[in-house]
């Protein structure tokens, strides 16, 4: 009984996190669907986007939101709180993508920022801008 109780409070708690995150989403985007339009839009990413090395676990992040979706859809709609839902580690997955939401620090914010390696160093020229420069012209 104990551990019913015990998986009863883990869904409850994982129910009142997704939909968090949900709302997050939402908010964010500027949509109805939260959790189903991240997918979506991890899914429209072209090929070079989700190749990135600083993206390497984009995959992993879609399986895992792809997971947690049908696990609220089963607990929302098919399944009793009692039921064994969820796997060890879903819910730490979903603390961990949370803060990563909050710090701007998940796959589609990681995408908007300019990569780490494609910036110029400061006083370092282009390779017109140094002919420019050799020319007189710049």
């Amino acid at each position: 009984m104990a551990s019913a109780r015990k998986t009863e409070k883990q869904n409850i708690a994982f129910m009142e996190l997704y939909k968090s995150v949900d709302v997050s989403i939402k908010d964010r985007f500027g949509t109805a669907d939260g959790v189903s339009e991240y997918i979506r839009r991890l899914e429209q990413l072209p090929q070079s986007a989700k190749a990135g090395s600083r993206l390497a676990g984009i995959w992993q992040d879609h399986r895992m939101l792809k997971h947690l979706r049908w696990a609220r859809n089963m607990l929302a709609h098919e399944a009793s709180y009692s039921d064994e839902i969820l796997k060890d580690g879903d819910m730490e997955w979903l603390e961990d993508f949370v803060r990563k939401l909050r710090q701007s620090k998940d796959p589609l914010s990681l995408l908007k920022r300019p990569d780490s390696g494609s910036r110029k160093k400061p006083g370092k020229l282009s390779l017109l801008g140094r002919i420019r420069r050799l020319l007189g012209k710049g």
